[in-house]
């Protein structure tokens, strides 16, 4: 259990650095590129590190068909229910209560709480592609979206990793042990740049209380009974299955913001929403998770 303290130092620690710099001195310039060597480290240096040792070691298994067919199902019933009952909703509101914060978030809970990264890379890795292909598809630009996929961190460090599990045989697991640090840093360095973010205000949140409500119970309450439901009678462990539903509730994934800007959706109410949840996600959801975790 200590590594929820320190998960919980560290997020600290990240949010600390932006009130010194942001607030205190403020040298927001300083910040920015502060967040932007943490962001570009995590992304095209560690994740795809850390898919690459994780599938070096595991490769694929069947059960990950069910995790993709889970978030296929999630994704439909979000996606149905949503548009059906909000006619006028911004598109960024559905891909806020599909896509969750698998990587940034998911990774470094699921490491404080189980002490592994198993379930939770084939989720990131799933919700990774389908985050990247399904906007893409939506706006009719097949060739962007498979460049897209093609060039992703996490997709790359997924594809290679499981070359090398299948490849080299014995040798995957000298190379692994070499790399065993990779997701743990991983862990703490995503940690800390989701306490960079954290903003210092969350004014106009009054006038979201609809959306909120919305992705709250589709990524908080929907999200995890389903994944519980489909993990149930298809042979996962009780661990596999506790993994996969605690990364499923976790809050939207930073992506999304990115995807509202590239779509000219409302990329400022998407990320006052993200910033409310994953806050609420830090001092809610977490603190729970880590009582009824067994040490």
């Amino acid at each position: 259990m200590h590594e929820v303290y320190v998960f919980l130092l560290i997020m600290v620690a990240g949010y600390a650095t932006r009130v010194f710099l942001e607030v205190l001195l403020k040298k927001f310039t300083i910040f920015e590129k502060l967040v932007v060597v943490f962001v570009r480290l995590v992304y095209y240096v560690l994740v795809p590190l850390s898919f690459f040792t994780v599938f070096l070691n595991r490769g694929v298994w069947v059960f990950d068909a069910y995790v993709l067919a889970y978030f296929l199902v999630f994704t439909t019933l979000a996606y149905v229910s949503i548009s059906k009952t909000y006619k006028s909703a911004d598109p960024s509101i559905i891909f806020l209560s599909v896509f969750p914060n698998s990587v940034f978030l998911g990774f470094p809970v699921v490491y404080a709480l189980l002490g592994r990264v198993n379930i939770a890379a084939v989720f990131g890795v799933v919700t990774v592609v389908l985050n990247i292909l399904i906007p893409e598809v939506i706006g009719r630009d097949a060739l962007s979206a498979l460049r897209s996929l093609l060039t992703s961190t996490a997709f790359i460090g997924f594809l290679t990793g499981c070359l090398g599990h299948y490849v080299l045989g014995e040798s995957a697991g000298s190379i692994n042990q070499l790399l065993a640090w990779s997701s743990p840093l991983l862990s703490y360095t995503a940690t800390y740049t989701m306490g960079l973010r954290i903003p210092t205000r969350l004014g106009g949140i009054t006038r979201l209380k609809r959306e909120l409500l919305t992705t709250g119970l589709y990524r908080f309450i929907i999200a995890p009974i389903l994944a519980y439901i489909f993990a149930s009678p298809l042979g996962f462990s009780k661990l596999d299955k506790y993994e996969l539903v605690v990364v499923s509730m976790t809050p939207p994934a930073v992506m999304n913001i990115v995807i509202a800007e590239k779509y000219k959706w409302d990329s400022q109410t998407a990320a006052l929403i993200l910033a409310t949840l994953t806050l609420f996600f830090i001092l809610v959801v977490f603190p729970i998770l880590t009582l009824i975790t067994k040490p």
